[in-house]
């Protein structure tokens, strides 16, 4: 090739590459570049505008972007610009999408659960943060422990609760600030730490002086807000009850009483306040009233009120020591019946992770207001015939029944009790698992004879959340309670007129007690539950042998 010719090709070339530049340049977009790389340069525009905090920007280019293409990732940024706006439904939408192209995407189950704890659906909150962990990147673990730590408190699971929101705090308090010490100075102060409550309210104060968080704090640290020191509830229910009169196996119904079965309406009153916390000490008042209608035994209504003050000193945060006292007085039929009073020092002691124990010891003063009939006495042998004016068995001679059966008296009741919560328990069916074991020793000290005792008592129970929030407590008793003495009751059942048999051995009762009550959280105010009870006394005295069952459903309203 000549020369010539060599530098035409060559000017002819540059003209075109020159004409090639001028075209792309003044093209339309979709001339100038590839889909390809218009959907990556958006997709870089997006990342640019989301990680320099301007949301707003985001989501326009978010909405064309998203139209091209199904992006997991992108839904994502979609999903926590919309989070940042508060239109969570909107972010649940678009975080769903996500889960939808890409299940195992980190952080996508972490902001589903906040969406939807925003959206007040707590139960697929919860479980939407299970399955984040594992799945979460370090960046976004502070709001994984932020919103584990809130669903924990609205369990009313305080010291879980405050575990997680320090640690939020300490994984990235710039995110979490002043909101987790807030809280976690709430739950601590739920759990009786105050300590740890104040130094979180401190934290709290110091990060927001002049805002909202920062103002509440200083509200509760100055001992003026009394929301989180008092409490009050009514619960209200029916129940179904197959032995009211607690009647003995093989024993005859009591005259004017035709059935020992009755449903009947039932309340339960509980309120209270903190009325002080000076330094180490704090203390206050609560009370009680328990009552109930039967449907057909009218004779066994019985009201119930209790009124109870308390001491609290704190040595330290893991050490509380409390004195109480309380006072009570009961009716049956609008009678008078129990003038009661009781008081118990108790230590309770923090372990940690091991749990927490209470040990104490608690007195007991009964002075009971029903009168005791005088069982008239035979003047035979057992088997032999009574003269009295009323067909009724009678005692043998000697035995003065009336001041044998009073059952006034004092009793002195030394317990310890342990409550350990099981780790690494979290499915969706079973989770914050508690459990908790006692035993208690009472001596009681009556006024007669049949009623005095040493009993030794033990006590095992389970509390846990179940699936659909509902909460499961149930509790475990045995009692063995040895008399000492035996009883001026019969000890087989008699015929009318006739001398009765004592046992020549003194009274000897095995008890035994379920219990079990689940309870579903309608609101944060409202809660319905439905409990079970079964009580067995296996007594060597026949009238005190007996079997109990009770059934309820109730309606619960915490003020």
């Amino acid at each position: 090739m000549s020369a010539v010719s060599q530098t035409t090709r060559t000017g002819v070339m540059l003209r075109v590459s020159a004409a090639l530049l001028v075209l792309v340049a003044f093209a339309p977009d979709g001339l100038a570049q590839s889909p390809l790389n218009s959907v990556a340069n958006a997709d870089r525009r997006v990342r640019e505008l989301f990680y320099s905090g301007r949301c707003d920007e985001a989501l326009i280019e978010l909405s064309a972007l998203r139209r091209a293409q199904d992006s997991a990732p992108m839904a994502l940024i979609e999903g926590q610009c919309r989070i940042r706006a508060r239109d969570y439904t909107g972010a649940l939408a678009a975080l769903d999408d996500a889960a939808r192209l890409d299940p195992d995407l980190d952080d996508v189950q972490l902001y589903r659960g906040i969406a939807l704890y925003q959206l007040e659906d707590l139960g697929s909150a919860r479980q939407a943060l299970a399955l984040a962990r594992g799945h979460t990147t370090e960046q976004a673990s502070a709001q994984l422990e932020l919103y584990t730590g809130l669903l924990q408190l609205q369990d009313n699971e305080p010291r879980l609760a405050a575990e997680s929101l320090d640690r939020a705090r300490v994984i990235d308090a710039g995110q979490v600030e002043p909101i987790a010490s807030f809280y976690a100075g709430l739950a601590w102060q739920s759990t009786g730490e105050r300590e740890l409550a104040r130094e979180s309210l401190l934290r709290v104060k110091a990060a927001d002086p002049d805002g909202p968080w920062g103002k509440r704090a200083e509200e509760l640290l100055a001992g003026r807000s009394l929301e989180d020191r008092s409490w009050a509830s009514i619960l209200a229910g029916l129940e179904y009850d197959t032995n009211v009169v607690l009647l003995g196996s093989s024993v005859p119904v009591p005259q004017g009483i035709s059935d020992q079965a009755d449903g009947r309406g039932m309340w339960y009153l509980e309120g209270g306040a903190e009325l002080f916390h000076k330094s180490q000490w704090s203390g206050g008042v609560a009370g009680t009233y328990a009552g109930n209608a039967q449907f057909e035994l009218s004779q066994f209504d019985i009201q119930f009120p209790r009124a109870n003050t308390w001491l609290d000193y704190e040595f330290d945060p893991e050490h509380i020591l409390r004195f109480r006292y309380g006072i009570g007085y009961a009716w049956v039929d609008y009678s008078d019946f129990l003038f009661n009073q009781d008081g118990s020092i108790t230590l309770y002691k923090n372990w940690g992770a091991a749990g927490n124990t209470e040990i104490g010891t608690a007195w007991i003063w009964n002075d009971y207001k029903f009168p005791i009939a005088q069982v008239p006495n035979g003047t035979g042998g057992p088997g032999s015939s009574c003269v009295t004016a009323v067909p009724e068995p009678c005692a043998p001679p000697g035995v003065n029944s009336q001041q044998a059966r009073n059952r006034d008296g004092n009793a002195v009741n030394p317990f310890i009790q342990h409550h350990y919560r099981v780790p690494g328990i979290n499915q969706d069916w079973l989770r914050d698992v508690d459990l908790r074991a006692g035993f208690a020793y009472q001596r009681y000290f009556a006024h007669g004879a049949d009623w005095d005792f040493n009993s030794y008592d033990f006590l095992v129970g389970l509390k846990a959340l179940l699936v659909w929030d509902l909460h499961l407590d149930t509790n475990f008793g045995y009692s063995y309670r040895p008399f000492l003495s035996g009883s001026s009751y019969p000890k087989p059942t008699v015929d009318n007129n006739l001398v009765y048999a004592l046992s020549p051995f003194p009274r000897v009762d095995n008890i035994l007690l379920f219990g079990i009550n689940i309870e579903k959280p309608i609101t944060e105010h409202v809660s319905v539950s439905t409990r079970y009870i079964y009580t067995s006394e296996d007594s060597t005295v026949q009238v005190f042998n007996y079997n109990r069952n009770v059934i309820g459903g109730y309606v619960k309203y915490k003020f």
